[in-house]
């Protein structure tokens, strides 16, 4: 790889136990997905304060907002997916910024209290319509 080996990791579609201190140990969260649901893996590194690339699949712009707290490439497109590394690398003031904003993102979003609040509310929602009849 260049030289590179002891500098990118390229990890898998696992999980591992260990997720959160892996991610603290990386400079860039990217995720070059072709195909997606959701792309929850984001806002784990979001979480940790990794400024995050990822290609525009599935739900990965309900997360990202392309250069307010992350990039987004278009599937496939290794030029533009190295111009967005590159580019972070280059404007440091960039790699902060998207760090803070995924940070408070994630924070505003996807607390435990509020997603517990948010399903709450949309059981409830479901009774009330009577479009779950067996709760």
């Amino acid at each position: 790889m260049n030289g590179l080996e002891n500098r990118i990791f390229m990890l898998g579609a696992k999980v591992y136990p260990e997720t959160a201190e892996i991610l603290r140990k990386m400079d860039v969260f990217l995720l070059p997905s072709i195909q997606e649901t959701f792309g929850g893996v984001l806002l784990e590194a979001m979480a940790t304060g990794l400024p995050v690339i990822a290609t525009n699949v599935g739900g990965v712009s309900e997360i990202i907002k392309d250069g307010e707290n992350g990039l987004i490439v278009p599937p496939e497109d290794i030029k533009r997916l190295c111009e967005a590394i590159e580019y972070l690398v280059l404007f440091r003031e960039k790699w902060i910024s998207f760090s803070r904003a995924g940070r408070e993102f994630v924070e505003k979003n996807f607390d435990g209290e509020k997603c517990g609040e948010k399903l709450n509310y949309i059981f409830q929602r479901l009774i009330r319509e009577k479009k779950w009849n067996h709760l």
